[in-house]
């Protein structure tokens, strides 16, 4: 009876032994990939600990191919850094959880593992990627959005321009939405001029330093002048002043203030920002978006569909390059 009991209890140890080892997936890395996808695999006392071991893994290899590709160019190219290497330098700096699909997650033994999934493409390759079908995606008519990096790169995948839908910080297409960052919100920026609207500003100004804008409208209507960081808060300088044609008008009024003053927050050596100057047929809401604080900190929204507000209207951007 002894001998018994030992070799049962031995059984159900060697069985709870068994139970408690990682998932065969994570021992052997085996889970299947097409070649441009990267699988990182991670572990931790937490799930999110897990997934965050697992990003650094694929941010690892990302890091080596990265490397690679570019010691093959240094050598080919005579140090020429070309741009679609640029690009993949930038797609790993801007890795992060919510660019990652899990594929599989277990806990044993008091430890959780996960296996992600990251599509190393560039971000119009990835979007084209989420639709089998694109037969019944509408086209994009928005004037200012046709213009855009953004637009022209989607249409090379699409074969078209697809209908977007800017929120807070994703594209939506077809009701499917996808991440974007302040990288691709810069692909949304453009430098455009309408005939109708003159605008004259610093191109770079140190922190801390004031400047004026100067506007000239060639026609009757609403004008307002609106800034889009790089970052993506958007802040109302005004809206909807109603203006007639061949006015001049500056901003703001030289009697009241120094002018607008270019700052940096700290730790940040540079930003480009945007000033949009449109003149519209009718009023436009800018309602969501803050006006321009007296107060540095001042929250701002992000853009959300403001390129879509304003659609059809005359439209000047002059971009602006603080310096610390």
């Amino acid at each position: 009876m002894i001998y018994l009991k030992n070799k049962l209890l031995y059984i159900l140890i060697f069985q709870l032994t068994l139970f408690a080892t990682p998932p065969n997936w994570y021992i052997n890395n085996d889970i299947p990939y097409l070649d441009y996808e990267l699988i990182g695999y991670g572990e931790g006392a937490t799930q999110q600990e897990a997934k965050r071991v697992a990003r650094n893994d694929i941010s690892t290899t990302l890091s080596v191919k990265t490397k690679s590709n570019l010691d093959i160019k240094k050598i080919s190219s005579n140090n020429y850094y070309s741009k679609d290497i640029q690009q993949n330098i930038n797609e790993k700096s801007s890795i992060d959880l919510r660019d990652l699909v899990v594929l599989k997650s277990g806990f044993f033994d008091g430890k959780y593992y996960v296996a992600l999934k990251y599509i190393n493409l560039p971000f119009s390759k990835r979007v084209r990627l989420g639709f089998e079908n694109i037969d019944n995606i509408k086209q994009e008519n928005n004037k200012y959005l046709l213009k855009t990096l953004l637009l022209q790169e989607l249409k090379d995948e699409f074969g078209f321009y697809p209908k977007i839908k800017i929120y807070r910080d994703n594209l939506v297409i077809d009701n499917k939405s996808f991440r974007i960052d302040d990288e691709l919100l810069k692909k949304l920026f453009i430098s455009t001029s309408s005939e109708y609207l003159q605008v004259n500003q610093p191109n770079i100004i140190k922190n801390g330093e004031f400047f004026f804008i100067n506007i000239k409208v060639a026609k009757s209507g609403y004008l307002s002048l609106i800034q889009i960081e790089q970052n993506g808060a958007t802040s109302v300088f005004f809206a909807n002043k109603k203006v007639i044609k061949d006015i001049e008008l500056e901003y703001p009024n030289r009697d009241d203030f120094e002018g607008i003053e270019g700052y940096l927050k700290d730790g940040v050596d540079k930003v480009n920002d945007l000033n949009i100057a449109i003149l519209c047929q009718e009023k436009k809401d800018f309602s969501y978006f803050d006006y321009l604080s007296y107060k540095k900190e001042n929250f701002a929204k992000v853009y959300g569909d403001f390129f879509h507000k304003i659609n059809n209207c005359d439209i000047t951007t002059k971009r602006i390059t603080i310096l610390r």
